[in-house]
């Protein structure tokens, strides 16, 4: 699958071999899926099961970032973009499975703005640059007087 996705780019063994390397020697990094092109559930579930194992064994992910396909203007034209429930079901299943990496990302870029708005709403750390609110700021940085004024919920 992966030679006919991004065949320039490493392999998964090689992929994982790197981020090994990388967090042994004490860098931290982020890792991330691309879901919603040729690939099936398995695939899926194979990737997420390789990353936790990985992660058990280092601990150097800080993020994963779940990425939807947008085939548009791509050899893949012809295959379905994803849905909304297919972006939420991925953050769902992806923070079953990686609870074991702190932060689970709800790209915006990439799910669209509402998506990542409702995957918030079920406790999403981050969403990409802009947040909601400030309630993913530690406790002791919330009032401490060099914060702009709040922002108005984002559930309007």
């Amino acid at each position: 699958m992966r030679r006919i996705i991004c065949d320039h780019k490493i392999d998964g063994n090689e992929w994982l071999e790197t981020a090994r390397v990388a967090h042994s020697l004490g860098l931290r990094s982020n890792c991330t899926m691309l879901y919603g092109h040729i690939e099936n559930e398995e695939d899926r579930a194979d990737h997420l099961v390789r990353l936790r194992e990985l992660q058990d064994e280092t601990h150097g992910f800080v993020t994963f970032i779940p990425l939807a396909f947008h085939p548009d203007n791509t050899a893949l034209h012809h295959v379905p973009k994803t849905t909304g429930f297919d972006d939420i079901k991925n953050i769902a299943v992806s923070r079953l499975m990686l609870d074991n990496i702190p932060h689970i990302k709800a790209y915006w870029v990439m799910m669209t703005p509402r998506i990542a708005q409702v995957a918030q709403r079920f406790r999403r750390r981050r969403s990409g640059r802009h947040h909601c609110g400030r309630a993913h700021l530690p406790r002791r940085r919330r009032n401490h007087g060099t914060r702009p004024a709040p922002r108005p919920s984002c559930s309007s």
